[in-house]
Order: structure tokens, then sequence, then C-alpha cells
């Protein structure tokens, strides 16, 4: 850890404006595990005490939605892309899945 960050100031120094450093895949792993666990748990505490039903998918889609919002800014402003266009790419492209999911679960259960 300390070598990559002698070898990027270094590089910054000698004038050479971009370094490629090797993919570190137990790293990205690490964080894409978080990622899902998180992702997991929220929606999941937001109606594990709700009873009724409807007011459930409700509070569940609402919560998730939060969540989504949240992250797609985080991720536009870590890409340095755009806020609006990439959080609601995020958004709309989950509540298709979540859609999705939702229908096929519920005609399996029927």
């Amino acid at each position: 850890m300390k070598r990559r960050y002698e070898l990027m100031n270094q590089m910054e120094e000698d004038g050479e404006e971009s370094i490629v450093l090797p993919p570190r895949p137990l790293k990205q792993e690490a964080i894409s595990t978080l990622g899902f666990s998180i992702g997991g748990i929220i929606p999941m505490l937001a109606g594990a005490f709700i009873h009724q039903q409807l007011i459930r998918i409700g509070v569940v889609a609402g919560v998730t939605s939060i969540a989504l919002i949240l992250s797609g800014i985080g991720a536009s402003r870590m890409g340095r892309l755009p806020v609006l266009g990439s959080t609601l790419r995020v958004l709309i492209l989950s509540w298709l899945a979540m859609g999705a999911s939702y229908g096929f679960t519920f005609f399996i259960n029927e």
C-alpha cells in the first residue's frame, strides 16, 4: 500500500499525467459484498415491523428508492459524471428490476 502511494507521488513529480495501477480483486470483492449486504438489510429492516402488506410494500419501495438515489449520487461523484443522469439511471433500472422480481414472485405464489 505504501509502495503504491510512493509510486503515484513519484509519477506526479515526474510530470506523467496518468498511472495505471493493477486491479485489487480482493478489495473489489469486499466492497461489493459490503454493498450488497447493506442493500439487502435496509429494505428488510424497513418492512420487518409492518404487518399490512400494501403499507409494507410502499415503505420498502420508498426506503429502497431513497437508498438508490443516494447510491446514484455517490456513483456519479466518484465517476465525475452528471449527477441527475446517473441517479435517474440507477433509480429507473433498479425500479424495473424490483418490479420484475416482485411480478415473478407474485405469479409463482398464485
